[in-house]
């Protein structure tokens, strides 16, 4: 916020020798809030979409497996049949 506060003097300003100026000032101004914007919202909502994903994961294999878990494991006695 400080850096685009920063350029808007030089956005605001009409002399001739800051036309050539001005279209820097705009690209890095607007980019700076939209890089702010970017990682101010997306990345903690790509996170929590991620951690998400991983809980549903995490509960699929957990019922995919279930049968495999709760079988009783019983070796055969000598002395029992086959």
């Amino acid at each position: 916020m400080t850096t685009f506060a920063g350029l808007t003097p030089l956005l605001l300003d009409r002399s001739l020798q800051a036309q050539f100026l001005i279209p820097m000032a705009v690209s890095l101004g607007f980019g700076v809030l939209f890089a702010t914007g970017i990682t101010l919202f997306l990345v903690p909502c790509a996170l929590l979409a991620a951690d998400d994903l991983g809980q549903a994961m995490a509960a699929f294999r957990s019922w995919y497996f279930r049968p495999f878990r709760t079988r009783e494991y019983k070796p055969l006695q000598p002395s029992e049949p086959i």
